[in-house]
């Protein structure tokens, strides 16, 4: 009797406190129209899996530790077009390594300041199997802007982008600009960038 009582008790503070949560796949578009609502819904450790196909939209992480995926072996067929407006994807709100970006082409991101394609603040995000292209800023980081953190950059590409021609000097890195933090490049390709100054 004292053994069973013992079990229920077990079994009743099991399901009343759970110690773990199942990790879901949210689809696009089957799930969701658009790849911000799928990061919207998605929880820590989900995954927000993406058809291919063209996706006009700018998407922001919004501080979730999550995985984006694409198609790791052709990213060119998920394409993430910023429409000029805006910067394609952001991380700027304390993502960790466990926040994944991987197997997409990110596109024709515009901003006036920082990271038309990319921009990671504070942030250290895992960008995997990732075209960066013709992405335009004004300031600082055509392609990719990171400040702070530790992102891995891994398998990417990041060509064809720029900063604008200015006459006051804030034209560095039209492929990548870095301030601050650890930066950790693997097996990637930058170069025909344009900007004013800074390694292209």
């Amino acid at each position: 009797m004292y053994k069973f009582a013992l079990y229920l008790s077990l079994i009743i503070i099991t399901l009343s406190h759970p110690t773990f949560s199942i990790a879901e796949i949210i689809n696009v578009p089957d799930d969701f129209d658009t790849i911000q609502e799928g990061i919207d819904e998605a929880e820590d450790g989900d995954t927000v899996l993406v058809a291919p196909g063209e996706y006009v939209e700018n998407i922001n992480f919004s501080g979730k530790d999550i995985t984006l995926l694409g198609d790791p072996e052709h990213p060119e067929d998920v394409l993430i077009d910023g429409n000029e407006d805006g910067n394609v994807v952001i991380f700027a709100d304390g993502e960790t390594e466990a926040a994944i970006l991987n197997g997409f082409t990110i596109f024709n991101g515009y901003v006036e300041q920082d990271g038309a394609g990319i921009l990671i603040s504070r942030s250290s995000p895992k960008i995997m199997n990732c075209v960066i292209i013709g992405n335009r800023v004004r300031d600082y980081g055509g392609g990719v802007y990171a400040a702070g953190g530790a992102p891995t950059f891994s398998d990417c590409t990041i060509t064809g982008n720029a900063t604008d021609a200015q006459d006051d000097g804030s034209n560095y890195g039209g492929g990548m600009y870095v301030s601050g933090g650890i930066l950790i490049l693997e097996d990637c390709y930058i170069g025909d960038n344009i900007s004013k100054y800074g390694v292209n």
